[in-house]
């Protein structure tokens, strides 16, 4: 999930993004990415085997076999050769008819037979477990069998030959251990089993444990020029364990007719330091087609650090390169500097569509030195037109902020940029990016003018990090509503000083201290100055009310209940716990799954998306319900911090300028973090600015059970009961 050279996550913006968040996951459209087999789509996928008994139907033998715990089901994915590399589909095996099967690990037994585990539980996920002490195990296999236990012969070859066969791991294990401790006196039963005909799978076995015990090339040799390609690709890798010289082993297959062959050719020169290593990857990259992606990657895992001296003998003999489809893909995958002045041709082609170039401005990522910048440079067009802005957002981002600032015609074109985009994101991230004070008057008219939305906050965070509080002040004088609204979430030291004075200031309007103490706690550092005020009884009686509300929406329950206790009256009329929702109500209530998406819409979609509706900050939930059980959801809704999401557990940030954020760190690299807020904006910090990042074990989600009726929890669950 993480991007090859910075670390970034998945999520980070970067050119040539995949169109669908399952390929964004795998960045699949970077050159070094190998194509995934297939999308399974959600779930939570636990063990998986390949499959070599006979006690299952034939469409699942010799295929893979795999648990998947989320939607309660093993399934296989039967495979086929498609071109260099592989597609499957799938096909399910089992499937549990209550959502409490949660398959975690499947192996085959001694006898052939499917053995699978079951953790037996009503949700899955964030390490929560809703039932301790069960747990089921199945086997599968023919209906007429029993099961049964074989006892293998390991001390004979010919037992060992046969345990060798065997589907279970164990057994097959301990036959390779009793055949290779037996050496030569088990050549003979072994060159049986790799000359019989019928299963190549077990030929390809015996070849690989003849070429441990015999160090000769006889049998080398012999799987090499063997009619299966697969069996040529077995004894391939077995040179590559038993040979220092690779190169007299795959040089006669470099034009082998089988495309997977030279695809282990084109692997196993990775690394391989030979006169020669240059000359045949070339050879094998001037037969690529130009639409076999695995053929391609195989190609860039073979150059791997030798890429000036494979990619030079490539265009040696293909100095058309950019010509075909063949040569373009090899560009765009090279890692040298070799490579730029055409990736620079590729990129800057005006005759094909942008679109189509990104592939190749996305490759510059990858390719470091002076180069590379220069020939960005050369490509920045000083208009404004759609296409000029749309292209030089692209090469600003792919150069270093140094670089920008020190070429007037790239520092040219930033301002412009700037101009097209002001109001929006990407500006934000630009004047954070370059630390543009000449910006402050702008980003000043963002925070009046957006006050309440999240570019509002975020320039008014931006303003206290550029140091301009000076300006923030004298704004106040003309627009304090706008920019005390605006500076509620900014949660630095500074900010929340500010508010406090306002609200505690006699000098301060009635108003005015009346906004301030309501958004004194809009930030975590907020909440503990609130906090902290009401301690030392330092908030006047006539604002408690509104600082203690400000409080409500904290996802830290203990804060917001504390804080209550020093409401006027409080001492004389404690709260009565609010009523929960029961699970035997729950099963039973039936709800309205209509009612139940409005409740959603209203209370949910600021943190979840359904089927790409709403905001992306907590956990999609578009098929939830094939996921969890009612009452599963029902104990998420009110515990939600006994089950997090991996990769939506909540982090504490706290900046060295003071503030302390709290989010869901969604990247991470040695310069910067990105930070995930409630309500799905992201923010990038340098690492510099950073004290310290740290993990809690409490949820974001806010405790909804008491801000909505039992019949409003019911509805809710039933929509998302239905959310298949």
């Amino acid at each position: 999930y993480s991007d090859e050279l910075t670390g970034a996550g998945w999520r980070e913006n970067r050119t040539n993004l995949e169109d669908s968040i399952p390929l964004q996951h795998w960045h699949l459209n970077d050159p070094g990415v190998v194509p995934n087999l297939l999308q399974t789509g959600a779930g939570s996928p636990t063990g998986m085997l390949v499959y070599e008994g006979d006690m299952l139907p034939k469409e699942f033998r010799n295929q893979i076999v795999h648990s998947d715990a989320g939607p309660n089901i093993i399934r296989s994915y039967p495979v086929e050769r498609d071109g260099a590399g592989y597609r499957a589909s799938i096909l399910n095996l089992l499937k549990g008819r209550d959502q409490w099967f949660r398959p975690s690990d499947v192996c085959v037994a001694p006898d052939g037979s499917l053995i699978i585990a079951d953790w037996y539980d009503p949700g899955v996920g964030g390490h929560q477990a809703g039932d301790q002490t069960r747990g089921r195990i199945y086997r599968i296999a023919r209906s007429v069998s029993k099961y049964r236990i074989p006892s293998p012969d390991y001390s004979s070859v010919e037992g060992a030959i046969h345990a060798l066969q065997s589907p279970n791991l164990s057994v097959r294990y301990n036959a390779w251990v009793s055949l290779s401790d037996q050496g030569s006196k088990a050549v003979p039963q072994l060159e049986k089993l790799f000359h019989s005909n019928g299963n190549d799978r077990m030929r390809a076995r015996a070849l690989w444990l003849l070429t441990k015990i015999d160090k000769g090339d006889t049998y080398l040799l012999e799987g090499l020029q063997d009619s299966n390609p697969d069996i040529r690709i077995t004894a391939i890798r077995a040179a590559q364990q038993t040979r220092k010289n690779i190169i007299p082993y795959i040089a006669p297959l470099s034009k082998d007719k089988d495309v997977q062959v030279r695809r282990a050719c084109a692997i196993a020169l990775r690394h391989v330091k030979d006169p020669q290593a240059a000359e045949l990857w070339a050879t094998l990259a001037s037969q690529h087609d130009g639409k076999d992606r695995w053929y391609l990657e195989a190609l860039g895992i073979g150059a791997e650090g030798q890429w000036d001296s494979f990619f030079t003998a490539f265009l040696e003999i293909n100095r058309d390169a950019v010509k075909t489809d063949a040569g373009r893909d090899i560009i765009w995958r090279a890692r040298t500097e070799t490579a730029v002045p055409l990736l620079a041709q590729l990129a800057g082609d005006s005759s094909v569509g942008l679109k189509s170039r990104l592939r190749y401005f996305r490759a510059f990522d990858f390719i470091p030195g002076e180069a590379k910048a220069q020939a960005l440079l050369a490509m920045i067009r000083p208009g404004d037109s759609g296409d000029d802005l749309q292209l030089n957002s692209i090469i600003l981002r792919a150069l270093d902020t140094k670089v920008v600032m020190e070429s007037k015609p790239a520092s040219d074109a930033l301002h412009i940029l700037l101009d097209a985009v002001y109001g929006k994101p990407e500006y934000i991230d630009l004047v954070t990016q370059y630390e543009l004070k000449s910006e402050v008057p702008r980003l000043l008219e963002l925070v009046v003018s957006q006050a309440s939305s999240s570019i509002g906050h975020r320039a008014a965070g931006l303003l206290f990090q550029l140091q301009a509080e000076k300006q923030v002040k004298e704004a106040l004088k003309q627009q304090p509503d706008s920019i005390i609204t605006a500076i509620g979430p900014v949660g630095i030291e500074r900010s929340v000083d500010m508010l406090q004075n306002l609200m505690l200031s006699r000098s301060s309007s009635y108003e005015i201290r009346r906004l301030s103490a309501a958004v004194l706690g809009k930030s975590m550092a907020g909440e503990d100055r609130v906090l902290s005020l009401l301690k030392t009884h330092a908030i006047p009686e006539e604002l408690i009310p509104l600082a203690v509300e400000g409080l409500k929406n904290t996802w830290r329950k203990a804060i917001y209940a504390e804080a209550r206790s020093y409401l006027p009256g409080t001492e004389n009329n404690p709260d009565a716990a609010a009523e929960v929702l029961t699970e035997a109500e729950l099963i039973d209530s039936k709800g309205d799954i209509e009612k139940g998406k409005t409740v959603f819409q209203a209370n949910c979609a600021t943190c979840h998306q359904v089927n790409g509706q709403g905001q992306d900050f907590g956990p999609k939930l578009s098929q939830i319900g094939a996921k969890l059980p009612k009452t599963a959801l029902l104990d998420a809704i009110v515990n939600p911090s006994a089950g997090i999401s991996f990769g939506y557990e909540t982090s504490v940030i706290t900046t060295k300028n003071g503030a302390t954020l709290m989010g869901i760190v969604s990247s991470r690299t040695e310069l910067e973090v990105t930070i995930r807020f409630m309500g799905g904006v992201s923010q990038s910090f340098k690492m510099a600015e950073i004290a310290s990042v740290k993990e809690t074990k409490e949820s974001m989600m806010p405790p909804l059970q008491h801000t909505m009726s039992k019949g409003q929890l019911v509805d809710l669950i039933e929509y998302l009961a239905s959310l298949k």
